[in-house]
């Protein structure tokens, strides 16, 4: 028997907006908390942010194979343990990140973004640690970046804010909904948790001076993973009706909670003080059990190292906006020469806009011209939107996300 350091698993983080990058997105930092810093140091793991990627690698026993290939084992040196989870923070580089990323996250709201093992989300080969994408609901409100799965399996994006029209409900109404080109498993609202730390200030939908509070933690005996393990009930009364109550999780472990008050709908936390302190953007949570999928796991079923290690992936799409120029001496007209060419309305006017939301690349369209009426002369390869300078646009009950783009035509 021999030993060596062996790769354990990968996290690697997609985007669709960087075309000119294979997708990779490199506007992260994947930091352990501070008590996966510990066990890693203790069962010998080692970690490096490379690219877009972490890359982990483990001190490993080396055997012969009784049945190759492969011709030898791989098993952790040291014992690996029945129950295990490694935490990591997602610390965001870009400051611009949301404006081209189609997401809607409520920061000011604490909250920010689940990914685990746990979600039993492979797309082909790959491993998501994203929930699967939900279907669109008639009843929900929905918010630019937001993404559903409609009834043909595809996935749509919201652009505009729901106002409760008929236009609103439909996803084929490509002023509030653009098609995605590919389905891939991308980061979604279901990803969503809250931060909390010692105590969670919950916002009761109908006041109650009675409240019964349930606290519910994974269920690590049911294959199908659910957050129905009952772990604590607590009955407040009080005089008069409360808007808020406070719930206590100042002795609970670090970890995702299901929370449901007064049988309202249900509410996800994460409880770690540390990341409550922090800007992280997200939070990864790799476990190691036996109930979970194969595909996810760590080890063989025999204990054995997988090789090649699981890469686990968090992918996410590119935001689609309106593309508006506006022109700054006439009026003019905008014209796509490409193969299958966007419109842009009205023909002549100052200021044109795109009929359909545009997804933002960092490969730039370049088949774009301006022609300014008065003169017929034209500006070719028209600029593409500048990512930090996106707007959002208020238009009565609804909003939704825009470049404005200014031209000048020399007479």
């Amino acid at each position: 028997m021999s030993v060596q350091f062996q790769s354990l698993f990968t996290l690697q983080l997609l985007h669709d907006y960087y075309t000119k990058h294979d997708n990779r997105c490199v506007d992260f930092d994947i930091i352990p908390s501070e008590d996966t810093a510990l066990l890693m140091k203790n069962m010998q793991v080692l970690h490096k942010n490379y690219n877009n990627k972490l890359l982990t690698v483990i001190n490993a026993s080396k055997e012969i194979n009784d049945i190759p290939p492969p011709a030898f084992k791989l098993t952790p040196f040291l014992d690996f343990g029945k129950e295990i989870v490694f935490r990591f923070y997602l610390s965001l580089k870009n400051p611009h990140f949301s404006n081209f990323t189609s997401i809607a996250l409520k920061q000011s709201e604490k909250k920010r973004f689940y990914f685990s093992n746990l979600s039993k989300n492979k797309s082909g080969s790959i491993l998501s640690l994203s929930n699967t994408i939900a279907p669109h609901t008639l009843s929900k409100i929905y918010a630019p970046g937001n993404l559903v799965k409609g009834a043909d399996d595809n996935f749509y994006e919201a652009l505009r804010i729901s106002d409760g029209t008929a236009a609103s409900k439909d996803i084929n109404d490509k002023n509030y909904w653009q098609k995605a080109a590919v389905n891939n498993p991308y980061v979604n609202d279901g990803d969503e948790v809250i931060i909390a730390g010692d105590s969670f200030s919950y916002k009761l939908k109908t006041p109650a001076s009675n409240i019964i509070i349930k606290l519910f933690s994974l269920n690590k005996t049911d294959i199908n993973l659910p957050y129905d393990n009952l772990i604590e009930t607590v009955e407040k009364t009080f005089t008069q009706n409360q808007e808020t109550v406070s719930i206590d999780l100042s002795k609970k472990n670090p970890g995702k909670y299901k929370i449901v008050v007064n049988n309202e709908e249900d509410t996800w936390v994460y409880v770690d003080t540390n990341a409550a302190k922090q800007n992280i953007f997200g939070i990864i949570e790799i476990h190691h059990f036996e109930k979970l999928p194969a595909g996810f796991q760590l080890l063989t079923p025999g204990g054995h190292i997988k090789t090649p290690e699981p890469v686990f992936t968090i992918w996410f799409k590119n935001r689609s906006v309106t593309w508006r120029y506006i022109s700054q001496n006439g009026d003019i007209g905008v014209t796509d020469s490409a193969a299958v060419p966007r419109t842009f309305l009205p023909g002549s006017a100052a200021a044109v806009k795109s009929t359909e939301a545009i997804a933002l690349t960092e490969t730039a369209l370049t088949t774009l011209t301006a022609t300014k009426t008065s003169t017929s002369k034209q500006i070719k390869f028209l600029k593409n939107p500048e990512i930090e300078k996106l707007v959002f646009e208020q238009d009565g009950a609804t909003g939704f996300f825009t470049s404005n783009m200014y031209v000048k035509i020399d007479t």
